[in-house]
């Protein structure tokens, strides 16, 4: 068009940024906005708004905002936009404040405002604020459009909180297909799987006919039930019957059910069918190669992508980096790095968190602290790839100081927060911070101890020759002990030569588990180094019978 002599009008910068935010064209949307700078199409409400929209899209949140504050005049649709940008991101906090600031301003959120601000809640930690724009739904008589309502069962699931989106559901009178899914996928996302079923049998009861969307939720639910063969089979039959042919979206879906369920070999044989003409079939592959620790596979799609002129997306390159370091592969992770920076794709929560992750464990702490550096913000999941590092470098008291910057910035931390600042401890030999940790996390995190967490402190226990506090510990724990536990306890007395406490800790766990040959085993070994071999096999059946 230019070579032509044809000067682009307003409308086909807005249809040319659209285009490049719908195909993730970064190098090429840039370029179009290098032909508006200091001209007055770069002040045009329209052609700003879908500028806005595009850099969100792309993930770049520092142009989307450049080109938001140099407006003149913004409207409702520039804030709603602008919203949508940080939520692309997962910005909710700057998403909300926007909110607030647009409200200061005098203008009045619409319908596609308050869609777009539901965007910006991922996590439990948002649940709150959520509750807050709730509010403010009903208080604005917002709460009867079903889009919107929508909207906030998607979120009050990705929150977490399965009974407030079951609520909004209910009081939908015209269900369509959207909020169907919606619901359907939040039982998926909160993992109870049967309810999803159930959900979508009630769904095409009432006259409903579900979508590739619907579909792909109920495949991936059929991937966590143990047993789901002939639920499979049902699903199948539904497909043929209603003429639904495997597209990407699908084809995805299917594979992944196949990938999860242990399945690998149909999961290899339904990828090589599928059209294979959108990067969500290679992802999906690449996630079952990682699922099944097979790292190098993952990574050689990923650089077939290449060669078949498919641009990798974010999860795309979030893949290959856990696959680079699962691998501990330098070259392949700086390589894949290279890609990244080249593809324009800018470094979100999610993308910065594998980086790091990466180059920790390839033994580039220097280059991980740069990625971080480079973050505007913190989220779980980065804070979670902080706390991780350290605790991999055996910088304990780091990730001590980590998890407390994290709650005093907001972030509240979760079940794998807790584990990995605990791992830190463990590697450092910060036991009595260790147990300190375990008794206030109710109190301070309002989150209560796993037996994932007291085994990582009683093998600390153990190991600095602690046994006692080691039982001590499992007769306070707020939950019926696990045999594991017993087994930590067994491990302690082992390498101690304590066939008291040996005795003791078997017997509760043969009680527990009477089929377990493991108790046997293990006291067997204390008796070992204690007793006369022609006595110990005696001695053990006399304890545990």
């Amino acid at each position: 068009m230019l070579l032509e002599g044809f000067l682009p009008t307003r409308i086909t910068y807005v249809s040319v940024f659209n285009a490049c935010a719908i195909r993730a064209a970064t190098f090429a949307g840039q370029c179009v906005h290098a032909c508006i700078v200091d001209t007055e199409m770069e002040n045009d409400i329209d052609i700003v708004n879908s500028m806005i929209n595009m850099y969100g899209k792309f993930g770049n949140i520092e142009n989307a905002l450049s080109a938001f504050q140099n407006l003149s005049n913004i409207d409702v649709v520039t804030w709603s936009t602008m919203i949508a940008a940080y939520a692309e991101v997962g910005q909710c906090g700057n998403a909300l404040q926007a909110f607030e600031e647009m409200q200061q301003r005098g203008i009045t959120p619409n319908a596609v405002t308050i869609i777009n601000i539901l965007h910006a809640f991922q996590s439990e930690e948002d649940i709150d604020e959520l509750k807050g724009i709730h509010d403010y739904m009903l208080g604005h008589g917002l709460n009867e459009d079903v889009m919107i309502s929508t909207a906030l069962i998607n979120a009050y699931g990705k929150c977490g909180n399965i009974v407030a989106a079951q609520t909004v559901f209910h009081t939908i009178v015209k269900r369509d297909m959207c909020c169907w899914t919606a619901i359907i996928s939040s039982h998926v996302r909160v993992g109870q799987y049967k309810e999803a079923l159930m959900l979508f049998d009630q769904m095409k009861k009432s006259g409903i006919i579900p979508d590739t969307i619907a579909i792909a939720n109920i495949l991936a639910a059929f991937s966590d039930i143990d047993d789901s063969s002939s639920d499979c089979e049902r699903m199948h039959n539904f497909m043929m019957l209603q003429g639904i042919d495997l597209d990407d979206v699908l084809g995805s879906a299917m594979l992944t059910m196949y990938g999860r369920s242990g399945k690998l070999v149909l999961s290899e044989a339904l990828f090589e069918i599928l059209p294979k003409n959108e990067v969500t079939t290679w992802n999906a592959m690449m996630s079952v190669y990682i699922q099944h620790g097979l790292f190098k596979k993952a990574l050689d799609l990923f650089y077939q992508m290449s060669i078949k002129d498919l641009q990798p997306d974010k999860d795309s390159f979030v893949s290959s980096l856990t696959a680079c370091a699962n691998e501990t592969s330098l070259a392949d992770g700086e390589k894949v790095h290279h890609l990244l920076s080249n593809a324009g794709i800018f470094l979100n929560d999610v993308i910065g968190a594998s980086l790091v992750n990466m180059y920790g464990k390839c033994g580039c702490p220097g280059i991980a602290k740069t990625v971080l550096d480079q973050m505007p913000r913190y989220s779980l999941i980065l804070w979670n790839a902080v706390i991780g590092f350290h605790a991999q470098y055996g910088e304990g008291m780091k990730a001590i100081q980590a998890i407390q910057d994290m709650c005093n910035q907001g972030c509240r931390p979760d079940i794998i927060s807790l584990v990995s600042v605990l791992n830190a401890c463990s590697h450092t030999g910060l036991i009595d911070e260790a147990l300190l940790f375990v008794s206030s996390m109710e109190d301070t995190f309002s989150l209560s101890p796993l037996a994932d967490h007291y085994i990582c402190v009683m093998d600390m226990l153990g190991r600095s020759g602690r046994p006692g506090e080691v039982e001590v510990l499992i007769i306070q724990m707020p939950f019926q002990p696990k045999s594991v536990l017993y087994m930590s306890l067994l491990g302690a007395c082992q390498s101690l030569a304590n066939v008291d406490l040996g005795k003791r800790a078997a017997k509760c766990m043969a009680e527990l588990s009477s089929e377990d040959s493991g108790p046997y085993v293990s006291l067997s070994n204390i008796f070992a180094l204690q007793i006369p071999e022609k006595s110990i096999r005696q001695s053990s059946l006399s304890i545990l019978l």
